[in-house]
């Protein structure tokens, strides 16, 4: 009976040490090169970046936009130095060839005034619409703002 209890204790050992043969434990501080952990030399050094990317401190196209169109300029009209931002000289010399039968000059005008200015309501009678008539009418209005939607994302 004694015995048995020696050959459960070796085998119980041969469990315990099965698959690590070969293998050492690892020093301590020492690092194991595995899975999701690559070897030291192929790992980046502290410092260092990937990519530039764009430099602290530099602006975006929109704030580029935005300086230049909004800023001042000093210009004369009429005998007379004036001052104002620059896309308000756009627009006053746009609306002036418009004026002088531009065609080109015209849509761009009519298409700012469409888009920036408040659209009056048509006076005269009001019609009353079916529910068949709003139903459509609504339906268009969706997708309208979603097509305005997509086209403003991009």
């Amino acid at each position: 009976m004694h015995h048995d209890e020696e050959i459960g204790d070796d085998s119980h050992a041969q469990i315990e040490t099965e698959g690590f043969e070969g293998r050492e434990e690892p020093a301590e501080g020492s690092y194991t090169v595995g899975h999701k952990k690559p070897p030291k030399s192929g790992q980046f050094t502290k410092g260092h970046k990937r990519s530039k990317g764009r430099p602290k401190g530099s602006k975006n196209i929109r704030t580029i936009v935005e300086q230049e169109l909004l800023g001042t300029l000093t210009y004369t009209e009429g005998g007379k130095k004036k001052s104002g931002t620059k896309l308000g000289i756009i627009l006053r010399t746009q609306t002036n060839k418009a004026m002088q039968s531009d065609s080109k000059a015209a849509a761009f005008v009519f298409g700012v005034a469409g888009k920036y200015l408040p659209q009056p309501e048509p006076e005269g009678e009001s019609v009353e619409l079916s529910d068949a008539e709003r139903a459509v009418l609504a339906d268009y209005l969706k997708m309208k703002e979603l097509f305005e939607g997509r086209q403003a994302d991009g």
